[in-house]
């Protein structure tokens, strides 16, 4: 995906400006993973990972939810 989002970013721009872009877009990508890296540890050495289980708990059960109600086909009458 990171490749294809590369790719699309330097047809969006001119030659010119292309390579400055992309420079730029992935010094964004390597400070987001870098900082959310530092926070992640920082969450986990001091929340511990029951919080964090229980934390996620929410987001699993509305998962849940969705592929149980996304599964379920109407019932149509037979032609």
């Amino acid at each position: 995906m990171l490749l294809a989002g590369t790719t699309l970013l330097g047809e969006g721009h001119d030659a010119s400006e292309r390579g400055h872009a992309q420079s730029l877009m992935e010094l964004g990508n390597s400070i987001t993973g870098t900082v959310a890296s530092l926070v992640a540890g920082a969450l986990i050495a001091g929340a511990g990972w029951n919080i964090i289980n229980f934390g996620v708990l929410p987001v699993l059960l509305v998962a849940i939810f969705l592929m149980w109600a996304g599964g379920r086909k109407p019932v149509t009458q037979g032609a």
